[in-house]
């Protein structure tokens, strides 16, 4: 056993024997969604006209505060199988892989277009997958990590203000 592991061993609790699941850390079913505020300009003058837009069209805009921010917030998201919630002892449950991108971004976008539509006022910008956290001497996968709300919007420079709670926006 490695000095890595006879520490995580204390750690967290457990013999060396129940050690050999470390490497097998399932990821988590468990995105998060980095969402920001929006301004419906839709039927403004000079905007786009609805009535020649597709059904439920918006002219969305981001919201940039006074001090030429984007005010946004993190939701951390988990995500259930609704098969195996209704028929718990006929289905296979999925375990899908958040770690991996295509997997993650696949939920991912099938998701923020729901929570686009909960949450007027809000658009998602962005869908943050969990990262593995791997033990460098063995290469196992120790944990994941859900990522934080960025500093800019991805891709520019345009800064972003988060907040976690929506009573400080």
């Amino acid at each position: 056993m490695t000095a890595t592991e006879a520490l995580l061993s204390l750690m967290l609790l457990s013999s060396p024997a129940e050690m050999a699941t470390v490497s097998q850390v399932q990821a988590p079913t468990t995105l998060s969604i980095i969402a920001c505020r929006t301004v419906d300009l839709t039927g403004q003058k000079g905007r786009q006209d609805p009535a020649l837009a597709a059904p439920g069209w918006r002219d969305l805009e981001w919201f940039i505060n006074p001090s030429q921010e984007l005010e946004c917030k993190r939701e951390v998201a988990d995500l259930l199988d609704s098969a195996e919630m209704m028929f718990p002892h006929k289905t296979e449950p999925l375990e899908p892989d958040f770690s991996n991108w295509s997997q993650c971004a696949s939920a991912g976008m099938s998701y923020a277009a729901a929570w686009n539509e909960k949450h007027k006022g809000w658009a998602v910008l962005a869908v943050g997958c969990p990262v593995k956290i791997i033990d460098s001497e063995t290469g196992n996968v120790l944990s994941f990590k859900i990522p934080e709300c960025p500093s800019h919007m991805p891709g520019t420079e345009n800064r972003i203000k988060c907040s976690f709670d929506e009573s400080l926006i």
